[in-house]
């Protein structure tokens, strides 16, 4: 049995519309997914490393968005 690449792995994730060649792309990654617990828990690491950068980056956002306002309400340029 052949391993997901990790490319291949976050090209999945990335998959954001049902077009019947993703579909069939899902369909082939999950049954691989289901029966090589070595994939499994790769896949399941890289799910939790991009979540926490997701935060991180949201929460990036967010504070760049008040000290934004903050810089505006002062009619300071930043």
């Amino acid at each position: 049995m052949e391993h997901i690449t990790i490319k291949e792995m976050l090209s999945f994730l990335q998959i954001d519309e049902l077009t019947p060649a993703n579909i069939k792309k899902a369909n082939s990654f999950n049954q691989h997914i289901y029966q090589c617990s070595e994939c499994r828990k790769i896949y399941s690491d890289l799910c939790e490393a991009v979540e926490t950068i997701e935060e991180a980056t949201n929460r990036n956002n967010e504070n760049i968005r008040i000290l934004q306002a903050c810089f505006k309400t002062s009619k300071e340029s930043y």
